[in-house]
């Protein structure tokens, strides 16, 4: 697990919850959920020790979606960064070939 990694996407989670907020979505805290915000110090302090496998991963855009406040990119990347991270997935040899592919390169 990259520690370092997590630790600023969770930074990174909590700007982009604030600067969402500040351009009007009011909704912009439907990642926080208690799940996440329990692992945000945590995460932070670089105390996690291994993956943890979210149970809420809908993100922001289906949020929007049903309220219709639009999207909201910068939060959208957030969640996914910071999903990434805590679930670990660099890890996961089925998540690196995907990824191998995507960007053209042979899969490891």
């Amino acid at each position: 697990m990259d520690l370092d990694r997590i630790r600023k996407a969770a930074e990174q989670l909590e700007r982009a919850v604030q600067a969402a907020r500040e351009q009007g979505f009011e909704n912009a805290d439907c990642v926080l959920t208690s799940e996440v915000l329990a692992l945000l110090p945590k995460a932070k302090a670089g105390e996690l020790t291994a993956a943890v496998q979210l149970k809420f991963t809908a993100g922001p855009r289906w949020n929007f979606t049903e309220t219709r406040l639009g999207d909201c990119g910068e939060l959208e990347d957030a969640w996914c960064e910071f999903r990434m991270a805590v679930e670990d997935r660099d890890s996961d040899p089925a998540f690196r070939a995907y990824n191998a592919l995507l960007n053209g390169e042979r899969p490891p």
